[in-house]
């Protein structure tokens, strides 16, 4: 891993806690367009902070591609409310996993989810889907089950 890619994960896990969207008075910490919109704000952010540009759902509707001033891909970005083991239903990883195969260059990035009682199921099947000898950085948010929300 490189120099930038070791700041981008720096930056993510930093950033990740800024504007966070579970506090004692807020109302609408499960829902999931609020999840959303968080990490795409980490991304750009993120993004911003490297002297890149992200553009959202581009290429193939990829969530988010983060691109040099010469608008070449640096890195493509999913990310995903389902955990990773329901793999019927999850298709990022492997959606990553074919554009790196085309991309090579391009660093794939996955966020996703893991119910703390699933996590290690989770890891594996992320190990599963990814098919290419790229590289991939996922970040994997642990969450535990209270009553209906996460």
């Amino acid at each position: 891993m490189n120099r930038r890619e070791r700041d981008l994960v720096s930056l993510f896990n930093t950033l990740w806690f800024r504007d966070f969207p579970i506090t004692p008075v807020h109302t609408d910490f499960g829902r999931r367009a609020v999840w959303t919109t968080h990490i795409a704000s980490v991304i750009k952010q993120a993004a911003d902070l490297l002297g890149y540009f992200t553009c959202f759902e581009t290429g193939n509707r990829t969530d988010a591609v983060i691109q040099t001033a010469k608008r070449r891909s640096w890195a493509k970005v999913e990310w995903e409310w389902i955990q990773p083991r329901f793999e019927a239903r999850v298709n990022e990883i492997q959606k990553l996993s074919n554009a790196s195969k085309l991309d090579p260059e391009a660093l794939s990035v996955y966020v996703g989810y893991s119910d703390i009682r699933h996590h290690d199921a989770n890891l594996e099947s992320i190990q599963r889907q990814w098919t290419s000898d790229g590289q991939l950085i996922a970040f994997v948010i642990q969450f535990e089950i209270r009553g209906r929300t996460r």
